[in-house]
């Protein structure tokens, strides 16, 4: 409920600042003239692109950020099974993790590949950093441990008012069916 509220006045502000820009924009045009108008505008779009979330995508890339545990071809197998696990539902979102892993021949354990976590819904105000995901196999057993690390920013407008850590920790079962 919360996040939904922060959404709604971000949604407000946002709202509030396009209804100034156009003010601004007839101001600027009546009183210094369409070339400073365009100055203007371009500045503001400009100014704008600066403000896109990459806390959670790899550097140089539109890919979400990735943790690799193992080399695909070390197990000597082909399938590779995937796992999307919701660590946390909300009235607004959810906060999953996407874990990657074959399985071994000799004992059927699942060995993990690679891990992502990301946010879906309704992502205005507050956005999931993932800092740090561990995956590990529990020897024994058809279950793999994880745990990830991260940081909820919450902010108002461009400005970062709270910084929330977050950790999630449990267990999957790796004999599920290929997705």
């Amino acid at each position: 409920m919360v996040l939904l509220v922060w959404a709604l006045l971000n949604i407000g502000i946002g709202v509030y600042f396009l209804l100034i820009c156009f003010k601004a924009t007839k101001f600027v045009r009546e009183r210094m003239g369409i070339l400073a108008t365009v100055v203007f505008v371009v500045g503001i779009l400009f100014s704008s692109q600066s403000n896109n979330n990459k806390e959670n995508m790899e550097p140089t890339s539109n890919q979400i950020k990735t943790w690799y545990f193992s080399p695909r071809d070390s197990t000597g197998q082909t399938k590779v099974y995937s796992e999307k696990i919701a660590l946390e539902k909300t009235v607004a979102s959810t906060y999953y993790l996407n874990i990657g892993y074959k399985l071994d021949k000799k004992s059927n354990e699942g060995i993990p590949i690679w891990a992502t976590s990301n946010q879906t819904g309704l992502i205005c105000g507050s956005y999931w950093d993932p800092m740090e995901i561990t995956v590990n196999k529990i020897h024994g057993t058809d279950k793999l441990q994880y745990t990830v690390e991260g940081i909820v920013d919450w902010k108002l407008a461009v400005f970062t008012l709270y910084s929330q850590p977050r950790n999630f920790q449990g267990t999957v079962s790796t004999t599920q069916t290929e997705h």
